[in-house]
C-alpha cells in the first residue's frame, strides 16, 4: 500500500518541513490520514518492536494511535513531539521522533524505528544523519542524545556509525513491560559535528 505525499493533508503545522534524505527516502511529518497504515504497520512488526519500545502497549489500535497522532505538537522542536514518518519510494517504512527537549541546553533526544522487512538497506542510518544535520544546521542544537535499550544491538550501532559519544549506561532508566531496562547513551554536541562537516569539504 503506498501512501503519496501529495494526497495527504498535515495535522497541525504545515512548518513542519519536509527533510530529503536521498533520491529513496524523505522524512515528513505525520498526519491523520496515516493513522490506519501506521496501526497496521505497528501490528505487522509487534514481536520485532515489541522487545525494546515500552511505548507499543499504548497503540493497540486504531483509535489509539489517533489519539497519539492529536496530541503530536509542533510549536517548536523542544515543546511537544515531533513525530515524522520515514518514507521509502513513498511507503511509510518506519518513523523518529524529537522528545525529552531542554529549550534552555539547547538539548534534544531522538528516537527511531524501522519496519522489519526494511531493516539492513542503509535507511535508518541515512534518515537520523539527515535529522542530526538538520537539528545542528538548520535548528540551532547544541547537543543531541539517542538512547537506546541495553541489547537492541541494531539501534545501538546507528549512533556509533554517526560519530556519536558513548556516555555510559543509564541503570534502570527506562520501563518496559512493568520493569525497569537499562538505556545506553550516545551524544553527539555541535562542535564534533562541525568539525566532521570541516573534515568532509
Amino acid at each position: 500500500m503506498k501512501l503519496l505525499k501529495d494526497a495527504l493533508v498535515p495535522v497541525f503545522n504545515p512548518f513542519t518541513p519536509e527533510l530529503q534524505v536521498d533520491k529513496k527516502i524523505y522524512l515528513r511529518g505525520i498526519y491523520l490520514d496515516d493513522v490506519e497504515y501506521v496501526h497496521q504497520l505497528l501490528v505487522d512488526n509487534r514481536e520485532h518492536l515489541d522487545s525494546f519500545l515500552p511505548w507499543l502497549n499504548r497503540l493497540e489500535t486504531v483509535e489509539h494511535v489517533r489519539d497519539f497522532v492529536k496530541r503530536a505538537r509542533y510549536k517548536n522542536i523542544y515543546e511537544g513531539r515531533w513525530v515524522y514518518v520515514i518514507c521509502y519510494e513513498d511507503v511509510i517504512v518506519g518513523m523518529i521522533d524529537f522528545n525529552d527537549g531542554k529549550a534552555h541546553k539547547r538539548e534534544i533526544a531522538i528516537g527511531y524505528w524501522l519496519s522489519k522487512e526494511y531493516v539492513g538497506k542503509g535507511i535508518m542510518t541515512k534518515a537520523v544523519e539527515t535529522v542530526v544535520d538538520y537539528l545542528f544546521g538548520e535548528q540551532s542544537v547544541k547537543k543531541i542524545l539517542i538512547k537506546v535499550a541495553l541489547g537492541n544491538n541494531k539501534s545501538m550501532g546507528i549512533p556509533a556509525r554517526l560519530n556519536f559519544k558513548w556516555e555510559g549506561v543509564d541503570v534502570g532508566g527506562g520501563s518496559l513491560k512493568g520493569e525497569k531496562v537499562d538505556l545506553v547513551i550516545y551524544s553527539l554536541d555541535l562542535p564534533t559535528w562541525e568539525e566532521r562537516q570541516w573534515a568532509s569539504i
